[in-house]
């Protein structure tokens, strides 16, 4: 019987834009305060650099949606 990975594969995917939701929250909560927008954005990058390395669907695109994020709010 062959494996099933589509359900899994959604749940990853909602993780991983999930971790994407809350950063762009705090990057909202952050808002006046150059000094945490900076580290708010320095983690961002961080998170982008994580998921980019790792080679499974859900991350890639959490990956491409944070740099997309990034550029958005240079």
């Amino acid at each position: 019987m062959a494996a099933n990975y589509s359900v899994q594969a959604w749940l990853d995917a909602r993780a991983a834009f999930n971790v994407v939701d809350q950063w762009r929250a705090a990057l909202g909560e952050a808002a006046g305060d150059p000094v945490l927008i900076e580290q708010v954005r320095l983690d961002g990058q961080e998170i982008q650099s994580i998921y980019a390395r790792r080679k499974d669907p859900a991350a890639e695109l959490a990956a491409e949606e944070l740099a997309w994020r990034l550029d958005e709010d240079a």
